[in-house]
């Protein structure tokens, strides 16, 4: 069965809060497909809604080492750190400010914000987020090349620098930073993107097999990056239906259940 039944299926099952039956659809596809971020963002929302707190903060924190731009994660984050009965604030606080950085003019965020440090002046990551998605891409590059210049370990705003390079045009300086980028973190899926899209041959058939891996049919990059992709000449993954798993036959729609 192809991956796209299987996530459609899954969506189906989340919207109409079967929660058992996605749990089963879920685990299911992860067993075959451990890095697919689509299934990552599923599972973040499945855990939330169980309140598997444990598990929600692991695939959160998946999220970002492929996407240190997942919105998503940043907030399910700040929510837990504001459930741990020992926590001081700062944490929470932080993770805030990350997610209204990345989203400076979003209603629920500002609110968010403001509540937690009372000022909504825009600093400079949110200037660069704020450039970013009005796609002025030369003023985005400007900021977020500064930011990344004071602050290396920011991975967040070197793959907001690199996104905005490549969409600046500059592809040798946008190569260089996503080599360095994939370098230390094999699973950060706009390192792989750029080189797929300016590397070398090399560059690209390394690319690929990531890209593959990470999100096959482009849904999750076009919806959390803002271009499609899919990998050259590959085709939507054939994920197993395993006929010994009754349950999760019945649950992709393939058999009825007989419990006994």
């Amino acid at each position: 069965m192809a991956l796209t039944a299987w996530m459609e299926i899954l969506d189906e099952h989340l919207a109409a809060e079967r929660f058992p039956a996605a749990s089963t659809v879920l685990r299911g596809l992860l067993a075959q497909r451990p890095t697919h971020l689509d299934a990552y963002e599923r599972a973040l929302e499945l855990t939330w809604q169980l309140r598997q707190f444990r598990e929600c903060r692991s695939m959160a924190m998946r999220l970002l080492r492929a996407d240190p731009l997942n919105l998503s994660a940043y907030c399910v984050l700040a929510r837990l750190q504001e459930m741990e009965e020992h926590a001081t604030g700062e944490d929470a606080r932080w993770l805030w400010q990350r997610a209204w950085q990345m989203h400076p003019l979003h209603a629920e965020l500002r609110g968010r914000w403001l509540k937690v440090n009372g000022d909504l002046e825009l600093d400079r990551p949110a200037l660069g987020f704020i450039h970013m998605h009005s796609r002025h891409w030369i003023e985005a590059t400007r900021e977020f090349g500064r930011l990344a210049e004071r602050s290396p370990a920011r991975t967040d705003w070197r793959v907001a620098s690199l996104i905005s390079l490549w969409r600046s045009y500059r592809r040798a300086e946008a190569r260089t930073m996503a080599r360095a980028l994939v370098d230390g973190n094999r699973h950060l899926l706009a390192g792989w993107l750029i080189l797929d899209l300016v590397g070398d041959e090399v560059d690209q058939t390394i690319a690929q097999t990531y890209i593959h891996r990470l999100d096959p049919e482009g849904t999750y990059t076009e919806r959390m990056l803002g271009f499609g992709f899919v990998p050259a000449g590959s085709a939507v993954p054939q994920l197993e239906v395993p006929e010994t798993n009754p349950m999760l036959m019945h649950c992709l729609y393939l058999r009825e259940w007989s419990p006994g």
